[in-house]
């Protein structure tokens, strides 16, 4: 009887609820209740509950402090809840989640922080209406049916996130951010964005700000450079102004604490509400070579560790010890502040010393192969960094990539889904990734980005049921043929094995993956403009012609860059003399003279640079020529800061676990040899150095065998950095670990 009893309130409250209007014939039957002392975020929910079933059924709803006798009380804010729904107060505690509850009467959208109340109220709009808020472009960034009977049908249950921040560096048109990105992100139930202001408490977000790149911000050049040079990098023999061209000093003294003052005056003391600040290095690897800098280290256990010895760790250790004194620095005047600071470049290594904890690392995986999760082969190192972190953190963050390349529809999200159930597991309290929505990427990905938010939330949700909701809701009677097209990018970038980085190019990526079989190219066409045809909703038709007006695009920039990259013929010459710098051989060889800049495709890079190609069935031979160099040159520690060559091969591409080799070489002959970004690789090729009066050759053999060379055909891509020139040339143009970029060759008979 008394399970009976349950079953029989169960049921009536179901139905009590079902019964429960917004609106009903196109009149408001509810009103907005806020509490008394409502806070900006609670505010805020209102105001956006109002505003959207306004949108949905032409009728606003009116935000009250006092129920109403003769409407149903819509009730925002955790005062409502506390002791009638204390139960899902505890389960909520510490985290943004929300509950929609109702009593029969009246409903309750409330959370245990602010921000909770203000995803309820899209929530409940997206379980009881058909809305979508599909892209973040204006005029497409909503897409419904507009009703005259709004009914809460669905408003009883509770839900809250895998991660506990869920924040994202959006670039679309503006700098991150702008109140347009962040009601967006808002409504994808995420809760932050870069900033260094962090004043939209409002909005929800939290008002810490992990700015980065800033080391020139706390110790301006303009004002200690000529006091105190020593604050500052000592590159090739002279003091160099911190940014993009270097980092600051880490050893001098007083540099660290003079840094920690002004931090403290300008983000701490200056009246902005903030309770993490970021400090990070600078977009570069150059670091400081003064004396006291590349002494060695003494670690906590008495040793000590040079430079030579792994300089990773050293160039690590050496800015975390300088952070740490900042650290210390900040604790003596605001012990509960934090830092936060970029594990990136150089800093991206688990150092080998403590770390102190009012420091919150911050690790960027910019390494990782996208097509690839953490366990994949191609990211190994990328998740034995990770693992790192994990033993040395009490917690730390994760800075993303995801959506850097996302103006070519990637789906980044099958991938996604993966490494958040990896990372769930760990000691991670923040994901945070940059996502571009400008550039057709606002289209493209868009439905990546929607599903990738979903999966922040919970990263147990089907992608592929995902991706079916986003195309019914937002496409209407052309998801069908939508789907089709985003099924055949997917499959076509999964079925091939070259890698994928932040920096892939959407042209490239095009002709790469569509266009080397034109049926692709075809069926893409054939349902984006099937699509655009049995669109029945004037959102979905605007979207979906979009998004074949850039297709088209693609195809046509594309078809331009193949003619650019045309097949190489790789000639088969038996002559021993292909083993001399000076054989007659070379003569018959391929070469090719055709550089360019890596930051600007179409400007050639003034530096004379030639590489001719042959093979003899066992090898392929290269023989390198660079001018413009004088010798002896001061070359930096560093290979890729070096005068040096690249070669990027690739020779299966349906081979994920080898997406192509990468080997360089510098002046001096130093090798460097790897898979992709950095995993270890072992091969028996060779080079041989000249260096001239005013340039340098190189002699390069490589053995096919063991490099599975499929139908005596690859690809190839070369970069040369000229140390003296600063500048670095490739071939064809196009990016460096970028299979989209590289030359297809044939080898001869």
């Amino acid at each position: 009887m008394r399970v009976l009893a349950l079953l029989l309130c169960i049921f009536c409250a179901a139905a009590s609820a079902e019964d429960i209007f917004i609106v009903k014939d196109g009149k408001a039957s509810s009103v907005i209740v806020l509490p008394e002392k409502a806070g900006l975020t609670e505010e805020f929910a209102a105001e956006q509950l109002s505003y959207w079933v306004r949108e949905i059924t032409g009728t606003p709803l009116e935000i009250v402090r006092k129920p109403s006798p003769d409407r149903t009380g819509i009730h925002i804010g955790r005062a409502f809840a506390e002791g009638k729904f204390a139960g899902d107060l505890r389960f909520l505690e510490d985290s943004e989640g929300f509950a929609v509850r109702s009593d029969g009467k009246s409903l309750y959208l409330f959370g245990a922080r602010p921000v909770g109340s203000v995803f309820a109220v899209y929530d409940l709009l997206e379980k009881n209406t058909d809305i979508i808020w599909p892209s973040l472009v204006e005029g497409m960034d909503r897409v419904f049916t507009p009703v005259k009977n709004l009914k809460a049908g669905k408003s009883d249950y509770r839900e809250k996130p895998a991660f506990r921040e869920r924040a994202w560096g959006i670039n679309n048109g503006y700098y991150y951010n702008h109140p347009r990105t962040e009601y967006f992100c808002l409504r994808l139930k995420t809760n932050g964005a870069n900033a260094p202001e962090a004043p939209r408490r409002r909005f929800g977000f939290s008002d810490d700000d992990y700015n980065c790149h800033n080391l020139w911000r706390y110790l301006p050049w303009e004002k200690y450079a000529a006091e105190h040079p020593e604050y500052y990098c000592l590159v090739d023999g002279k003091r160099v102004k911190p940014g993009y061209q270097a980092n600051l000093c880490f050893s001098a003294p007083g540099g660290a604490e003079e840094f920690a003052r002004n931090f403290m005056r300008d983000r701490i003391e200056s009246g902005l509400r903030c309770g993490i600040a970021g400090i990070g290095v600078e977009d570069t690897n150059i670091t400081c070579s003064c004396k006291t800098c590349m002494e060695p280290i003494r670690l906590p256990d008495g040793k000590l560790l040079a430079y030579k010895e792994d300089e990773k760790k050293f160039l690590s250790a050496r800015y975390y010890l300088w952070l740490n004194r900042v650290a210390r620095e900040v604790r003596k005047k605001y012990p509960d502040f934090r830092i936060a600071t970029i594990a990136y470049m150089f800093a991206t290594t688990p150092p080998p010393v403590a770390i102190e904890d009012n420091i919150v690392i911050v690790f960027c995986p910019i390494g990782k192969n996208m097509k690839q999760d953490f366990n994949g082969s191609t990211n190994r190192s990328v998740l034995e960094t990770l693992r790192e972190w994990n033993r040395l953190c009490s917690s730390f963050a994760v800075y993303e990539y995801y959506g850097c390349a996302a103006d070519y529809p990637r789906p980044v999200s099958y991938v996604i889904r993966k490494d958040l159930q990896i990372m769930r597991k760990m000691k991670i309290f923040r994901i945070y990734s940059e996502w571009i929505h400008k550039n057709n990427a606002e289209y493209l990905s868009a439905m990546e980005f929607w599903v990738t938010c979903r999966l922040l939330w919970n990263p147990d949700l089907d992608v592929d049921a995902l991706r079916e909701e986003y195309l019914q809701k937002t496409f209407r009677g052309a998801a069908g043929e939508m789907k089709k097209f985003f099924d055949i990018v997917r499959d076509t970038w999964f079925a091939d094995g070259a890698s994928s980085y932040y920096y892939d190019n959407a042209v490239k990526s095009t002709a790469y993956y569509l266009l080397q079989d034109r049926k692709n190219e075809r069926a893409c066409r054939a349902a984006l403009q099937n699509a655009v045809a049995k669109a029945d909703h004037p959102v979905s038709k605007r979207f979906a012609s979009k998004i074949l007006e850039i297709f088209e695009s693609y195809v046509k920039q594309a078809e331009k860059t193949m003619v650019k990259s045309e097949t190489l013929t790789v000639p088969l010459i038996r002559d021993a003399s292909l083993a001399s710098m000076e054989g007659g051989a070379w003569a018959n060889a391929a070469e090719v003279t055709d550089f360019f800049n890596l930051m600007a495709p179409k400007q050639k890079t003034g530096v004379p640079v030639s590489v001719r190609i042959a093979h003899d069935g066992k090898a392929l031979f290269f023989k390198f020529h660079a001018e413009g160099v004088t010798f002896p040159l001061k070359n930096p520690a560093s290979m890729f800061s070096r005068e040096h060559w690249e070669i990027f091969l690739q020779t299966d591409a349906s081979n994920p676990s080898v997406p192509y080799y990468h080997m360089a070489f510098d002046t001096d002959g130093r090798k460097y040899n790897a898979i992709a970004f950095g995993i270890k690789w072992s091969h028996p090729w060779k080079v041989s150095v000249r260096k001239n009066e005013s340039s340098w050759d190189a002699l390069v053999t490589v053995p096919t065998e063991g490099l599975n060379l499929r139908n005596a055909s690859a690809k190839l891509h070369f970069l040369h950095h000229s140390f003296q020139n600063k500048v670095n040339g490739v071939w064809n143009g196009g990016q460096v670990h970028d299979p989209g970029s590289m030359t297809k060759i044939i080898l001869g008979k």
